[in-house]
């Protein structure tokens, strides 16, 4: 929700390819939710600036909640992207398997959580006003998450993945204490053709390995490549 330019996922990708990585609307402040109440109206908001900066055929992925939108993308335009990467994927609930209510803990303690199972965690920042600022910018990703989330992430999505036609690899960890490894399953049921894989670790696992999480999306990308 909040890539930043040091972002390790995000740089082994963009070694070798332009890479877009919006911010989600809500990290300044969620005022700026204001004008998108409901995810479909996100939704329509991320599909309006892809078609503003001409981006067609590209490899799609998300992490999380971030996949959960990029589902919801290639759901309402499959023909924009080539291919679909989704890792630990948020959008689907099933009393089976819940998923964890992050909102019900404090800050600290979601921090545990996701990164949880991790061997890779983010130093906390000596410089206190970074800190701060840190801390400012993760509690704003978490309120605007909870605005389209809460108190379960089904927001519908079950009924939209049909639409999915574009090569598409589902990646679940495996130690996930956030979203159950099961949805991996539960995700590519629903569309056409997907591939499974696991992440070793937990829900921050592709940060663990971000070059290898890197190439599993190019070689998703290169499969939807036109022949």
């Amino acid at each position: 929700a909040a890539p930043t330019p040091d972002d390790a996922v995000l740089k082994a990708l963009a070694a070798q390819h332009a890479v877009a990585a919006p911010l989600m609307p809500g990290l300044a402040s969620l005022e700026e939710l204001a004008e998108l109440p409901t995810l479909h109206d996100l939704v329509l908001f991320y599909d309006a600036v892809l078609a503003e900066l001409g981006i067609e055929g590209a490899a799609l992925a998300g992490h999380g909640f971030g996949a959960m939108l990029a589902a919801e993308l290639a759901a309402l335009s499959p023909g924009r992207f080539n291919c679909l990467v989704l890792a630990a994927p948020l959008g689907l609930w099933n009393d089976a398997h819940p998923v964890e209510d992050i909102f019900a803990n404090r800050f600290p303690d979601v921090e545990a959580l996701i990164w949880s199972g991790c061997k890779t965690r983010p130093k906390v920042k000596q410089n206190q006003e970074d800190a701060i600022e840190a801390q400012i910018r993760f509690a704003n990703a978490l309120g605007a998450m909870a605005n389209y989330t809460w108190p379960i992430p089904d927001r519908g999505l079950r009924r939209r993945l049909y639409r999915i036609d574009m090569p598409t690899l589902i990646l679940a960890g495996k130690a996930d204490a956030w979203i159950p490894y099961a949805y991996g399953a539960e995700f590519a049921a629903l569309i056409e053709g997907a591939r499974t894989g696991d992440l070793e670790g937990g829900h921050m696992a592709p940060y663990d390995d971000p070059a290898g999480f890197a190439r599993a999306i190019l070689e998703a990308d290169a499969r939807g490549a036109p022949a």
